[in-house]
């Protein structure tokens, strides 16, 4: 396990980048005009969850200073909360109260299961 948390050390340049592809992806696909959902009642919701668990865990497990983990989530959910005033503004897209709930149970949810990880992770190694 200890080889797995060297590895990941290792990489973390790496695997900030591709946190930053990620938030970028969400971003985009945020902000494309008249996306067609399936009509599944609600999947929107469960993809905003789990879009903002993803870029909010991974910075909480990677970044090392508890202050810059922290700022990462509530800049993610700051982003989200922009993207929905934005979203009223796009063509075939409307600005969602509930899409932003759903953003702040995903940022939330990532950032203390990312630390339920960080935890369970060190407790491996020592």
């Amino acid at each position: 396990m200890s080889e797995l948390l060297l590895t990941l050390r290792d990489h973390r340049h790496l695997l900030l980048g591709l946190w930053l592809l990620l938030v970028a992806g969400v971003i985009i696909g945020s902000l494309e005009p008249q996306i067609h959902m399936p009509a599944i009642y609600q999947l929107d919701k469960l993809i905003h969850m789990s879009a903002y668990f993803i870029i909010s865990a991974l910075p909480t497990l990677l970044l090392s200073r508890p202050r810059w983990r922290m700022t990462a989530c509530l800049t993610i959910l700051a982003i989200g909360g922009l993207i929905e005033i934005l979203q009223g503004m796009i063509p075939g897209r409307d600005a969602s109260t509930m899409d932003f709930v759903a953003d702040m149970l995903g940022v939330s949810a990532g950032y203390f299961g990312g630390l339920m990880i960080r935890h369970a992770l060190k407790r491996l190694i020592t």
